[in-house]
């Protein structure tokens, strides 16, 4: 619903729209003063609506209620399709103290086709109640716009239908095999199909029940031996069980689930074991599959076939539209007997009747041994389905979308020669969202259609896209309003395809056959090889299995706020201006430097160390040489040239450090990190003389750091400066007036140089931290609770913005130097969309790094008075004796 609204009030009708996840009341309250909407919108919201919002009467709640005027409770489609009620309707109530009884701004009803034995509770949801929302939400914005206000709800109005109903439990859901026909047994589980399913035991096994179809060919009811007893189990086929009901009927459960937290809906079979269906025979069914046109199996089947006229049309239904790797191959072998059907010129690919498809089974995968070697055999499966779809090359091909689609099911659309959607239905063309690239041949499909550029929007920003928005650009080429019609959806089709024998028609169907060729398939297996390379990446990546893994259990949402929902441009983040903070360092530094000029004579010396060349350190070097100067600092560059031998390199560098140690005139020194991991960075720090590490990496500055006398005035031993970066956060902290008492500190990475000081200067702020780093398994958990988050990783693109909490202050250490249109692009840890979640934000670049440079000529000031005042203590000393 919250995509089907952004898709049509924000793209269609042009409103600037938000969309946020309501986790609690206060997080409702938060979002409202963030964003500061005019209209506050909640789709069949389950949660109370805080008294600051429904009362605040200038920015009016509406809530988006599945029921009919009068309707009230959390169970409305639950009750309506458990009395097929042949009308039903959506209410959008003004949001008020008592839940779905506010006044009413707009109503939408609607008729059921109560024949359709596909309609479950979810599809129920998708085709008639998303239709309705739409068009009453419209409704109720003009009238808000016109400055109209809502009517009160009247029970005694005799067109009020709907009553307060009570919330449904699972003895109202209750099956009874052994007394109910399977016409019963079906209808009650398709009412609580998606969620939250019927709770019965089969065999001995406690389950939710899903996916249930009626057998109605009776000739698998007995299979040549004793007829089991109702509730008993009689067979099976793909991986769904058939179940004895009472008076000879039998009913289809293609899936089930354990009850408890973190269960998700499999395949019946696999719910089950093979300790209770080992032993049941595989029913088998005709293969290919033959239906009359318009109807659909007298069985439970996945995918069939009918014929109409010149044309054969290849149906599936798979269990919310997921396609396991058996189940793809299933569907490449029916594409493939239609692609040599002698009898037909025209192939009608019409998918699923509510969902056209989703791509892979993330679930069938998660449940796997190997995930990644699972994943990898269904992505590899599906591929064979769109090949199995462009290597028809004498017939025409089509692809319906009588429903919605994700980014598996659009691509795979895309390999027909022509596509037609219906007009309610939803794409959404991309992966990002799973930390996935995409297969399906979507490189070559996708940009021959759209063009490059909209190709790269539309999987970059994870959009989702209206039918008649896909239309505009050409993704598809001609859309049907199944709504408006008094003909159903297969004959709506039918008709559009049989025009393609009409004159008009007729060259373009020639057209689509000629422009086939041997060659074009070549073609296409490059975009595959590239594509699998890019996946085989995905799937060794964490990200791809913990997306995966919350998607599957229905953990909550890491990030309330939906990114790829948000209005361009939009951000809630202030920008912590490390430019701006550092200048007040730089004042206070010039000032003591030429203090030290006036006193000693003496300008500060700071000597940078740097071996090779390196592009990210070259962009640091670069600034502390500019800045030093500025401040009254001589700095020096001091490059050692790199050598092909690790030890002879290492021996260069210390002989470097060893002669910059010895020159007086040099206060401070510092190596340009990183070097070699031959050369051994801790090694090569160490050689630096203490009194000279300008860095403060020296192990008596980490030990000021470990007792908290770093902070203190007489220091340890003098040894009173502290690494530059963390003592850099901790400025930008305090200048933005960051309070860390109690706060959960996350810090990735673990570096002697920025992450372990960091932490113990957190600690002692009384910050509870936790250190991490880049590949700590569960970082995506560990960040959607945190309260700040300091990325010192090293990692490009690491910190993604869906992982963290709404409100979060973050920091970015990382730097990385990339090319982006020929142009060079400095980017940090953290994915820039974090700017829509956090609250406070460091830059990149101008974030840490200039505090980081400041605080370096901080230290090297305090190190060129600390060598001034031991001269001047061993001149006195010197002269009493």
């Amino acid at each position: 619903m919250s995509q089907d609204l952004y898709a049509f009030l924000g793209v269609r009708v042009g409103h600037k729209i938000l969309v946020h996840i309501a986790k609690s009341s206060q997080d409702m309250v938060e979002v409202k003063k963030a964003f500061k909407p005019d209209v506050i919108i909640c789709p069949f919201l389950t949660k109370r609506i805080p008294v600051e919002i429904y009362e605040d009467s200038a920015v009016p709640c509406l809530i988006v209620h599945p029921g009919v005027e009068g309707d009230r409770g959390i169970s409305s489609i639950d009750w309506a399709m458990m009395h097929r009620m042949p009308e039903w309707g959506v209410t959008v109530l003004q949001a008020a103290e008592e839940m779905d009884a506010g006044d009413i701004w707009s109503t939408e009803t609607f008729k059921v086709d109560l024949s359709d034995r596909t309609l479950t509770k979810s599809s129920f949801y998708r085709r008639y109640c998303i239709p309705a929302a739409r068009t009453a939400v419209v409704n109720a914005l003009k009238k808000y716009q016109n400055n109209e206000s809502p009517r009160p709800l009247d029970y005694s109005n005799p067109t009020v239908h709907g009553r307060l109903m009570p919330t449904m439990k699972q003895m109202d859901r209750a099956v009874d095999f052994e007394r109910m026909r399977a016409e019963e047994v079906w209808h009650r589980i398709r009412c609580a199909d998606g969620s939250p399913g019927v709770a019965t035991t089969i065999s001995g096994v406690e389950v939710l029940a899903f996916g249930a179809h009626v057998e109605f060919t009776g000739a698998s009811i007995s299979p040549g031996r004793v007829s089991p007893s109702p509730g008993e189990l009689i067979g099976k086929r793909h991986n769904a069980v058939l179940v004895r009901c009472a008076q000879d009927t039998a009913v289809w459960i293609s899936h089930m689930k354990r009850p408890g937290h973190g269960q998700f809906k499999l395949p019946a079979t696999e719910v089950l074991g093979q300790s209770v269906v080992g032993h049941l025979p595989e029913l088998q069914l005709a293969d290919p599959l033959e239906v009359p046109f318009g109807d659909t199996p007298k069985t439970f089947a996945d995918c069939w076939y009918s014929r109409r006229q010149s044309a054969i049309y290849v149906h599936w239904e798979f269990y919310n539209g997921a396609m396991s790797t058996l189940q793809c191959r299933r569907l490449s072998n029916l594409i493939r007997f239609a692609g040599k059907d002698p009898n037909s010129e025209v192939v009608v690919l019409m998918g699923g009747r509510h969902i056209f498809s989703n791509g892979i089974d993330l679930y069938s995968i998660e449940a796997s041994v190997d995930t990644t070697r699972e994943s990898m055999r269904n992505i590899l499966a599906i591929d064979e389905v769109v090949k199995s779809i462009f290597t028809i090359r004498s017939k025409v091909t089509i692809s319906v979308f009588r429903g919605n689609a994700g980014a598996g099911g659009v691509m795979m659309g895309l390999a027909t020669d022509r596509v037609i959607a219906n007009r309610d239905s939803l794409f959404n063309p991309h992966y990002k969202g799973m930390n996935l690239f995409g297969s399906e041949y979507w490189t070559h499909f996708l940009p021959a259609r759209v063009g490059v550029e909209k190709a790269q929007q539309l999987t970059e920003q994870l959009l989702p896209i209206g039918a008649r928005h896909a239309q505009r650009i050409y993704l598809v080429d001609d859309v049907f309003n199944s709504r408006a019609s008094s003909q159903s959806v297969d004959e709506i089709v039918a008709e559009r395809v049989s025009r393609l024998h009409a004159p008009l028609w007729a060259e373009s169907m020639n057209s689509m056959l000629a422009r086939k060729s041997n060659d074009d398939i070549k073609f296409l297996a490059e975009h595959k090889y590239y594509e699998i390379s890019k996946m085989t990446e995905n799937f060794a990546d964490v990200g791809y299995h913990i997306a995966r893994h919350r998607f599957c259990t229905k953990a909550p949402s890491m990030s309330t706020t939906l990114l790829h929902l948000t209005p361009p441009g939009f951000v809630t983040a202030r920008l912590m201006d490390g430019l701006k903070v550092s200048k007040v360092i730089q004042s206070k530094v010039t000032e003591r430097a030429v203090a030290l000029k006036e006193e000693h004579g003496v300008t500060p010396a700071l000597a940078i160390v740097s071996y090779g060349h390196q592009p990210d350190s070259e962009l640091y070097m670069s600034k502390k040489l500019q800045l030093a100067p500025a401040v009254g600092i001589d700095a020096q560059l001091h490059r050692v040239e790199e050598h092909p031998d690790a030890h002879m390199a290492k021996l260069r560098m210390l002989q470097k450090l060893a002669d910059l140690n010895a020159d007086e005139s040099v206060h401070g020194i510092i190596v340009q990190l990183p070097v070699p991991i031959d050369m051994q960075a801790d090694e090569i720090l160490e050689a630096i003389d203490p009194h000279k590490d300008a860095d403060a990496f020296a192990a008596m500055y980490m030990g000021a750091v470990v007792t908290g006398r770093a902070d203190d005035p007489k220091g340890l031993g003098g040894f009173r400066l502290t690494p530059c970066t963390p003592r850099g956060i901790m400025e930008l902290l305090n200048q933005y007036e960051v309070k860390l008492l109690g706060k959960k500190v996350l810090i990735i990475g673990q570096s002697r140089t920025v992450g372990m000081p960091l932490s113990l200067m957190m600690k002692r702020r009384l910050a509870t931290v936790e250190v991490c780093n880049a590949h700590t398994w569960d970082l995506a958990q560990k960040l959607v609770t945190a309260d700040v988050v300091i990325s010192c990783a090293g990692k490009r693109g690491l910190v993604k913005a869906e992982w963290l909490k709404p409100g979060v202050v973050v920091v970015d250490v990382g730097i990385h130097v990339t090319m982006e249109g020929g142009k060079r692009k400095i980017v940090g840890d953290v994915c820039p969309e974090a700017s829509q979640v956090a609250s406070l934000m460091t830059p990149v670049p101008n974030g840490v790094g200039p505090k980081t440079v400041a605080m370096l000529m901080a230290n090297t000031i305090e190190l060129c008075e600390q060598q001034m005042a031991a001269q001047f203590t061993a001149s006195v000393k010197l002269e009493r004796e």
